[in-house]
């Protein structure tokens, strides 16, 4: 299934740790069937959207439906370069007795039509998700390391939220 990791992974690089999302979305998703909006697309969606200047659903959706076609583009090729090299193959050994092979696409139907540009099925995946998912990447962006001792100019330096400040 299409993971939108590959188009996001020049965006978050250094800042998630995608084996921890492949690892919880794996673990939430077990028993469930394959979706086009699965665990780990969604919360790459959300965050690559959450730093966009338009912040809504709809483009969010826009940007995953876009590298989603691309990769479903990608792939029917592939399938189909497959398909054609392994009916050559086929024609050049002696005809067995019995039906021919159909050499058809064997690729999920979400990978052979587009998605709707409705946001219902990306806002039931946002609903659906799984809080720990989101908790897990939180903790690991909010563990600042050794910049949690560094000095500013000589000077000793805090992180504290907004709220802290006021306080």
């Amino acid at each position: 299934m299409y993971c939108a990791q590959a188009h996001v992974s020049h965006a978050f690089q250094a800042d998630i740790p995608f084996d921890l999302l492949d690892n919880q979305a794996r673990e939430v998703q077990s028993g469930v069937r394959e979706r086009v909006f699965t665990p780990d697309n969604t919360v790459l969606t959300m965050l690559l959207s959450a730093i966009q200047e338009d912040k809504s659903l709809q483009q969010g959706l826009n940007t995953f439906k876009s590298a989603f076609e691309d990769r479903c583009k990608e792939a029917l090729q592939a399938e189909a370069e497959q398909l054609h090299q392994e009916k050559i193959n086929d024609s050049q050994l002696p005809r067995k007795s019995g039906r021919p092979k159909k050499y058809q696409s064997r690729l999920r139907k979400s990978y052979q039509k587009a998605l709707s540009h409705s946001t219902a099925g990306y806002a039931t995946a946002r609903k659906k998700l799984d809080i720990r998912i989101v908790e897990s990447l939180y903790k690991h962006s909010a563990n600042f390391g050794s910049l949690d001792k560094e000095s500013w100019y000589g000077m000793k330096t805090y992180t504290c939220t907004t709220y802290e400040v006021r306080v």
